[in-house]
């Protein structure tokens, strides 16, 4: 028997209730651990050097503004479960960033914000900044995230688009921008 199928029989018999009390499971790789049940942590990748959609760098005074990237939310991990030291998030994510953006001496007002191809969309933004601090946020535009930091610090930013809702995905536009009149 191969290691995922150990790990998927192992996970079913958690879940089942079979092989002790536990009601909830993690399956655990190299990579992540992914939630297999409520509850149980999820673990965000971050420092790498790999997203959904893309690794983007940016300066103080970027053109255009704001930057633009094309994204899909949404994934298979509950970002409520993540270890974001204390911050709290929501929605459904990947381990792996969506959008990787590196900052060089950046400082200032910085906006991040989701807007989805089609109203009424519900998403949410995770962000780990270029200092390791959490920022997470769902409708602070209508049901559009909008994260915004007032003294932005250089480094690299590992940012996941999440669906509020499990099963769905959407696709729209991360916004970057030093422009406080710029919103989603």
């Amino acid at each position: 028997m191969n290691r995922s199928t150990s790990i998927l029989l192992t996970v079913l018999a958690l879940l089942s209730g079979c092989g002790g009390a536990a009601s909830t499971g993690t399956v655990t790789t190299a990579e992540s651990t992914e939630v297999v049940a409520s509850g149980v942590p999820a673990h965000l990748v971050i420092g790498g050097d790999s997203a959904n959609f893309g690794t983007h760098s940016l300066t103080t005074g970027f053109m255009p503004d704001p930057a633009i990237v094309d994204v899909v939310s949404g994934g298979n991990l509950d970002a409520s479960t993540a270890n974001t030291g204390g911050v709290a998030c929501a929605g459904w994510v990947t381990a792996q960033p969506d959008v990787i953006v590196n900052f060089d001496e950046m400082s200032g007002f910085l906006r991040f914000a989701f807007r989805p191809n089609t109203d009424g969309e519900d998403a949410t933004l995770v962000i780990n900044d270029g200092q390791g601090n959490w920022h997470c946020n769902d409708d602070a535009s209508g049901l559009n995230p909008v994260i915004d930091l007032a003294d932005a610090p250089p480094g690299q930013y590992d940012i996941w688009i999440g669906s509020y809702s499990a099963s769905e995905n959407i696709a729209g536009q991360l916004l970057i921008t030093e422009l406080s009149e710029v919103m989603p």
